[in-house]
């Protein structure tokens, strides 16, 4: 399938970019056309909204009460800050994140049912100016706990 945003711009998705969220598919079309991207930035983040729940979002506020623990998701070469017994939120919101490739074409790099997260603070690509926002989101956020998103640790 070939995809396009609302401003006629070509969109290069790898379903290899979409093996943790695959629950996205059925609303990626549609989200991309409503996307305009006429600005030239080299990385595009979206929400878009629909009218009705499309699923869960699994970043979730927390307080100092909450279970935290931090493990690599599969995928993921750094580790992730988790949360344990919260249950996921539903949501009417996809995040979508681009990267321009040409003046004509963009790639997904990655897609999301809840809004607009901040990189995690151990991720590699983080960038200096992007750190004091990221350590912000993530004090007060983390991902639900899902041991099936968890790399294995081998003895």
């Amino acid at each position: 399938m070939k995809y396009y945003s609302k401003d006629g711009m070509f969109v290069n998705v790898s379903l290899s970019h979409l093996e943790a969220h695959k629950e996205v598919l059925p609303f990626l079309e549609e989200a991309l056309q409503k996307i305009t991207t006429y600005k030239k930035s080299k990385i595009i983040k979206r929400e878009v909204e629909f009218k009705n729940i499309i699923g869960v979002s699994t970043c979730v506020s927390i307080n100092e009460n909450d279970d935290i623990i931090f493990a690599r998701r599969i995928g993921r070469k750094y580790e992730t800050k988790f949360v344990k017994n919260k249950k996921p939120i539903p949501c009417n919101k996809l995040t979508i994140v681009l990267k321009r490739l040409s003046e004509y074409s963009l790639i997904l790099l990655t897609a999301y049912i809840g809004s607009i997260a901040e990189k995690e603070v151990l991720d590699p690509k983080l960038l200096p100016h992007e750190k004091e926002k990221a350590i912000n989101f993530w004090d007060s956020h983390a991902l639900i706990y899902d041991e099936s998103i968890i790399v294995k640790e081998e003895l």
